[in-house]
């Protein structure tokens, strides 16, 4: 899970996190709390370009989920 705040004089709509603890051969599953989104995406993919949060804004949050795709394990 991750919780991502803007600050009321914030002027930084997005920001990359690190993401140390994914496994780079596993697909993660995403869901943004707020718009309902999901999406899936690589290990590989986020450790080597980050995990992008966008509040474009000021004043508000992000409530992210994530965790590992096995929809098309047996």
């Amino acid at each position: 899970m991750i919780f991502a705040l803007r600050r009321e004089k914030s002027g930084v709509p997005s920001m990359t996190f690190d993401l140390l603890t994914i496994d780079p051969p596993v697909q993660w599953k995403s869901e943004d709390y707020d718009s309902g989104k999901t999406w899936v995406i690589s290990g590989k993919q986020l450790r080597e370009e980050g995990f992008t949060i966008d509040i474009p804004n000021r004043r508000d949050s992000r409530l992210l989920f994530y965790s590992a795709d096995h929809t098309d394990k047996p």
